[in-house]
């Protein structure tokens, strides 16, 4: 609960942080997006690394969820102003 300006309580709703620390995903990902380019496939691949234990068919090079937690974890990134989406799937470091 949080007092307004003319004393009435009212529901405090917060969202994610943007102070929230990074994951060691995103740091990864921003090592990459630092050197160059990357898209949603590349930065799943790194998500999924991290996990544990580490993902199998990525490791193969035919995972179906890479893309989709790439983007993710590049729009979280993005919530942070640290990279941006310049086409469908590829995204940079904001400078």
């Amino acid at each position: 609960m949080q007092l307004t300006i003319d004393g009435r309580e009212e529901i405090v709703e917060l969202g994610p942080s943007r102070h929230a620390p990074l994951s060691a995903a995103q740091y990864e990902i921003l090592r990459m997006l630092s050197e160059h380019d990357v898209t949603s496939s590349d930065a799943g691949r790194i998500v999924h690394a991290h996990r544990d234990p580490p993902c199998e068919r990525c490791r193969r090079g035919r995972c179906g969820f890479a893309a989709g937690d790439g983007s993710q974890a590049l729009r979280g990134l993005e919530a942070r102003g640290l990279a941006r989406r310049i086409s469908a799937c590829l995204w940079t470091a904001t400078r």
